[in-house]
């Protein structure tokens, strides 16, 4: 498991927590733990009123509740407006397909690396937990060939679909990216949507990752750092511009944006300022 979907999962297991939380993933504390690494553990299972004070950033906890909350809400719009055809980019150890009411006929497709979809499978399977979809993982490198799988897999040219990339995008290398969204504009169809985050400075993916190396790399971790260096995100009007390229109609935010759409007490910190999200549909 690489270290951000570890800490991401630790973070939505304290979220769950607290006492008027802002998101319930009741399988995050449990996928941590399978993991195995003692330092994730421990921060999963923080309870006090510092939980966030063992994380890689300031405010790491509301952070990961606010976004996980915004991509909840815009898949369930979709839904509501009758999209069935979701894909997850990036998936990591997110348990949406089993922790989200989706309509009957709903299918998902979480898009990761092998290692991960079947790991993430079988802890869920050990659980005996049920999909509340019908759930498609797809094993596919996102930086290699993942539309061929994700056709073998059920993937329907012809539906509208409902594309979300959740801390993804930074962590792609450039042309990556580039090609990321050239092959989600290729194979959607009208009323198609899709949300991701990024960063709106081409150094704080850096920042970041150089933040949990050294917070969160207690001696003799084993846990796969995965962030990749000296990678160069696009920011939110390069994004917007590439999708507009496909004929998709994109709105952005800043994610400090978020704390307060959520009832979260605002932040001041430039890391919530720089992160940006980007929304888009193709009419």
């Amino acid at each position: 498991m690489g270290l951000t979907a570890t800490e991401t999962a630790a973070a939505r297991a304290v979220a769950t927590c607290r006492s008027s939380p802002l998101i319930k993933d009741l399988f995050a504390a449990t996928l941590v733990r399978a993991v195995g690494d003692e330092f994730f553990i421990g921060l999963a299972e923080q309870r006090d009123s510092h939980d966030e004070t063992r994380f890689a950033i300031p405010r790491l906890v509301d952070w990961i509740a606010a976004r996980t909350k915004f991509f909840d809400d815009y898949l369930m719009a979709a839904t509501d407006a009758g999209i069935r055809q979701v894909v997850i980019l990036g998936a990591g150890l997110d348990a949406r397909s089993y922790r989200t009411e989706w309509p009957v006929d709903t299918t998902v497709y979480e898009v990761d690396q092998p290692g991960v979809t079947d790991f993430k499978t079988a802890v869920m399977a050990q659980m005996s937990a049920k999909p509340r979809a019908l759930r498609r993982p797809v094993a596919a490198d996102l930086i290699g060939e993942w539309v061929t799988p994700l056709l073998r897999c059920g993937y329907d040219r012809s539906l509208p679909t409902v594309w979300i990339a959740e801390g993804l995008l930074p962590y792609l290398p450039p042309p990556t990216q580039r090609m990321l969204l050239n092959n989600i504009a290729r194979i959607s169809v009208s009323g198609s949507r899709f949300a991701a985050d990024t960063a709106d400075d081409k150094g704080l993916t850096e920042l970041i990752a150089s933040a949990m190396a050294h917070s969160a790399r207690p001696a003799g971790s084993t846990v796969n750092l995965a962030v990749g260096s000296g990678t160069a995100p696009p920011t939110r009007s390069e994004l917007s511009e590439l999708l507009g390229e496909h004929g998709w109609l994109a709105t952005q935010f800043a994610a400090s944006d978020l704390f307060v759409r959520y009832g979260l007490p605002a932040t001041d910190d430039d890391i919530y300022h720089r992160i940006v999200f980007v929304t888009a549909a193709v009419s």
